[in-house]
């Protein structure tokens, strides 16, 4: 799961008006369907189950809103979190770090600054595992600005875990890990790690 300190707030207005956006929708859709059903199959004035809910809505086209409304309202009964590593197609930059990882603070600067003026994604990954309201704690803590993964896409990648903090890694738009730097970086070095890789 992906989570930014940013949208944090706005993200709780939004699950809020989805649920009751996707309520107000399923009484008025879901009623006609058992009005125009009620003679054929009584069982469908029972409580859908959440297969029941996804099947109804795609016979009326929502196909593409029903898994953005479950894993919003945090619902897993339709969809299932992966640890697959998000932006696809980009140049990536995963950081990991811990609350307790003095050289991970002093980089943390460092890297909200590539995240917010260059091409490149920057995630962060809790070493510790941490997630929820105590990575959110945790990151702002850390003065940390840029993307939270709750999962470690480390198996996605085919990588190793860390064993020294901070660890960065530079993945390519294909999702390979071209390079893992050791110790806490600059935007400096990471932007010249890249641009070796880009200029070729």
């Amino acid at each position: 799961m992906v989570t930014h300190p940013k949208l944090q707030n706005a993200s709780l207005r939004v699950r809020y008006l989805l649920k009751r956006f996707f309520e107000d929708w399923l009484n008025a859709s879901g009623g006609v369907l058992l009005r125009d059903n009620l003679d054929h199959d009584s069982s469908l004035l029972a409580t859908p189950s959440c297969g029941a809910l996804c099947h109804r809505a795609n016979l009326i086209g929502m196909k593409l809103l029903i898994p953005l409304v479950f894993a919003l309202l945090g619902l897993q009964g339709c969809t299932q979190q992966v640890d697959e590593l998000p932006g696809a197609g980009h140049w990536r930059v995963i950081n990991y770090w811990a609350i307790w990882c003095a050289p991970c603070r002093e980089e943390i600067p460092e890297l909200n600054a590539l995240d917010d003026s260059t091409e490149l994604m920057v995630f962060a990954v809790n070493y510790d595992g941490q997630n929820g309201e105590a990575l959110q704690s945790q990151a702002a803590e850390m003065g940390i600005n840029f993307t939270l993964l709750e999962q470690d896409p480390g198996t996605a990648l085919g990588i190793e875990r860390p064993r020294v903090l901070p660890t960065t890694l530079l993945v390519n738009p294909q999702g390979a890990v071209t390079d893992t730097l050791v110790g806490p970086q600059t935007q400096e070095s990471l932007l010249g790690v890249w641009w070796g890789h880009t200029a070729r």
